[in-house]
Protein backbone atom coordinates (compact mmCIF):
# COMPACT_ATOMS: atom_id res chain seq x y z
CA UNK A 1 0.00 0.00 0.00
CA UNK A 2 3.09 2.24 0.59
CA UNK A 3 4.10 1.63 -2.97
CA UNK A 4 1.00 2.65 -3.92
CA UNK A 5 0.59 6.00 -1.74
CA UNK A 6 3.79 6.66 -3.29
CA UNK A 7 3.07 6.00 -6.91
CA UNK A 8 -0.36 8.43 -6.45
CA UNK A 9 1.45 11.16 -4.87
CA UNK A 10 3.78 11.08 -8.21
CA UNK A 11 0.55 10.89 -10.43
CA UNK A 12 -0.87 13.71 -8.38
CA UNK A 13 2.76 15.74 -8.05
CA UNK A 14 2.83 15.19 -12.00
CA UNK A 15 -0.75 16.21 -12.80
CA UNK A 16 -0.15 19.42 -10.97
CA UNK A 17 2.53 19.97 -13.03
CA UNK A 18 0.69 19.34 -16.31
CA UNK A 19 -2.02 21.27 -14.79
CA UNK A 20 0.36 24.62 -14.26
CA UNK A 21 2.10 23.99 -18.32
CA UNK A 22 -1.20 23.45 -19.58
CA UNK A 23 -2.66 26.88 -17.59
CA UNK A 24 0.62 28.77 -18.91
CA UNK A 25 -0.03 28.13 -22.28
CA UNK A 26 -3.85 28.35 -22.10
CA UNK A 27 -3.54 31.35 -20.85
CA UNK A 28 -0.43 33.19 -21.98
CA UNK A 29 0.02 34.83 -18.91
CA UNK A 30 2.00 33.44 -15.75
CA UNK A 31 0.06 34.62 -13.39
CA UNK A 32 -3.22 33.16 -15.01
CA UNK A 33 -1.03 30.05 -15.00
CA UNK A 34 -0.48 30.71 -11.12
CA UNK A 35 -3.74 31.44 -10.05
CA UNK A 36 -5.28 28.31 -12.21
CA UNK A 37 -2.72 25.95 -10.38
CA UNK A 38 -3.38 27.49 -6.90
CA UNK A 39 -6.91 26.80 -7.26
CA UNK A 40 -6.78 23.50 -8.50
CA UNK A 41 -4.96 22.56 -5.13
CA UNK A 42 -8.08 23.77 -2.94
CA UNK A 43 -10.31 20.51 -3.96
CA UNK A 44 -8.05 17.84 -2.73
CA UNK A 45 -7.63 19.70 0.34
CA UNK A 46 -10.46 20.49 1.17
CA UNK A 47 -11.46 16.81 -0.10
CA UNK A 48 -8.34 15.35 2.41
CA UNK A 49 -9.57 17.55 5.53
CA UNK A 50 -13.17 16.41 5.30
CA UNK A 51 -12.34 12.55 4.67
CA UNK A 52 -10.50 12.98 7.58
CA UNK A 53 -13.48 15.22 10.18
CA UNK A 54 -15.63 12.43 8.58
CA UNK A 55 -13.42 9.58 9.76
CA UNK A 56 -13.59 7.89 6.31
CA UNK A 57 -10.06 5.79 5.47
CA UNK A 58 -7.08 7.66 3.49
CA UNK A 59 -6.49 4.76 0.85
CA UNK A 60 -5.77 3.94 -2.30
CA UNK A 61 -10.01 4.92 -3.70
CA UNK A 62 -9.99 7.96 -1.30
CA UNK A 63 -6.58 9.46 -2.95
CA UNK A 64 -7.74 8.71 -6.20
CA UNK A 65 -10.86 10.38 -5.71
CA UNK A 66 -8.65 13.22 -4.61
CA UNK A 67 -6.96 13.32 -7.47
CA UNK A 68 -10.01 12.85 -9.55
CA UNK A 69 -11.90 15.61 -8.51
CA UNK A 70 -8.70 18.11 -9.29
CA UNK A 71 -9.76 17.65 -12.78
CA UNK A 72 -13.10 19.10 -12.15
CA UNK A 73 -11.98 21.64 -10.25
CA UNK A 74 -9.72 22.48 -13.40
CA UNK A 75 -11.93 22.39 -16.13
CA UNK A 76 -14.46 24.68 -13.98
CA UNK A 77 -11.34 26.75 -14.04
CA UNK A 78 -10.85 26.79 -17.48
CA UNK A 79 -14.29 27.91 -18.21
CA UNK A 80 -14.47 31.23 -15.96
CA UNK A 81 -11.25 32.17 -17.28
CA UNK A 82 -12.24 32.03 -20.72
CA UNK A 83 -15.84 33.51 -19.51
CA UNK A 84 -14.19 36.42 -17.73
CA UNK A 85 -11.65 37.26 -20.53
CA UNK A 86 -14.81 37.25 -22.81
CA UNK A 87 -17.03 38.91 -20.59
CA UNK A 88 -14.06 41.84 -19.99
CA UNK A 89 -14.79 41.55 -16.19
CA UNK A 90 -14.38 38.68 -13.51
CA UNK A 91 -18.06 39.88 -11.99
CA UNK A 92 -20.11 39.49 -15.11
CA UNK A 93 -17.74 36.61 -16.61
CA UNK A 94 -18.20 34.56 -13.07
CA UNK A 95 -22.50 35.34 -13.23
CA UNK A 96 -22.59 34.25 -16.64
CA UNK A 97 -20.78 30.76 -16.00
CA UNK A 98 -22.37 30.53 -12.19
CA UNK A 99 -25.11 28.00 -13.32
CA UNK A 100 -23.23 25.32 -15.58
CA UNK A 101 -20.31 25.12 -12.86
CA UNK A 102 -22.63 24.62 -10.11
CA UNK A 103 -25.05 22.36 -12.53
CA UNK A 104 -22.08 20.42 -13.46
CA UNK A 105 -20.78 19.80 -9.13
CA UNK A 106 -24.27 19.19 -8.04
CA UNK A 107 -24.90 16.07 -11.10
CA UNK A 108 -21.45 15.00 -10.45
CA UNK A 109 -22.36 14.70 -6.77
CA UNK A 110 -25.38 13.46 -6.75
CA UNK A 111 -24.23 10.35 -9.17
CA UNK A 112 -21.71 9.68 -6.35
CA UNK A 113 -24.43 9.91 -3.31
CA UNK A 114 -26.10 6.39 -3.71
CA UNK A 115 -22.59 4.83 -3.46
CA UNK A 116 -21.46 7.04 -0.44
CA UNK A 117 -24.94 6.50 1.17
CA UNK A 118 -24.40 2.45 0.91
CA UNK A 119 -27.55 1.57 -1.28
CA UNK A 120 -25.58 -1.24 -3.12
CA UNK A 121 -24.53 -4.45 -2.22
CA UNK A 122 -20.75 -4.04 -2.67
CA UNK A 123 -20.54 -0.40 -2.78
CA UNK A 124 -18.46 -0.08 0.38
CA UNK A 125 -14.88 -0.94 -1.80
CA UNK A 126 -15.99 2.48 -3.87
CA UNK A 127 -17.86 4.23 -0.83
CA UNK A 128 -13.88 6.09 0.08
CA UNK A 129 -13.45 6.98 -3.74
CA UNK A 130 -17.08 8.97 -3.81
CA UNK A 131 -17.14 10.59 -0.28
CA UNK A 132 -13.79 12.03 -1.70
CA UNK A 133 -15.40 12.80 -4.80
CA UNK A 134 -18.44 14.38 -2.90
CA UNK A 135 -16.42 16.19 -0.52
CA UNK A 136 -13.73 17.32 -2.70
CA UNK A 137 -16.47 18.58 -5.11
CA UNK A 138 -17.48 21.23 -2.14
CA UNK A 139 -14.12 22.71 -2.70
CA UNK A 140 -14.35 22.56 -6.51
CA UNK A 141 -17.20 24.84 -6.20
CA UNK A 142 -15.35 26.86 -3.51
CA UNK A 143 -12.54 27.30 -5.47
CA UNK A 144 -13.62 28.26 -8.88
CA UNK A 145 -16.34 30.51 -7.57
CA UNK A 146 -14.86 32.21 -5.03
CA UNK A 147 -10.67 31.48 -4.57
CA UNK A 148 -10.36 31.71 -8.27
CA UNK A 149 -12.25 34.89 -9.32
CA UNK A 150 -10.89 37.02 -6.10
CA UNK A 151 -7.01 35.67 -7.13
CA UNK A 152 -8.00 36.62 -10.71
CA UNK A 153 -9.11 40.06 -9.97
CA UNK A 154 -6.21 40.59 -7.55
CA UNK A 155 -3.08 39.23 -9.60
CA UNK A 156 -4.36 39.21 -13.48
CA UNK A 157 -6.10 42.33 -14.03
CA UNK A 158 -3.77 44.77 -12.93
CA UNK A 159 -2.07 45.46 -16.06
CA UNK A 160 0.66 44.11 -18.51
CA UNK A 161 2.57 41.11 -17.06
CA UNK A 162 6.25 41.17 -17.75
CA UNK A 163 6.94 38.77 -20.60
CA UNK A 164 3.41 38.30 -21.57
CA UNK A 165 2.41 37.46 -25.28
CA UNK A 166 -1.14 39.39 -24.41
Amino acid sequence: QQASFRELLLAFATGIALIFLTSFFFADRLRVALVLTACSLIPPSVGLLGLVVFGVPLDVSSFSGLISVTGIAVANGFMAIAAIRQEGDVFAGMKSRLRPILMTNLAAMAGFVPIAAGFAQGDEILRPFSDAIIIGLFGAAFATLFALPLLYAGFCTSGPEPGANK
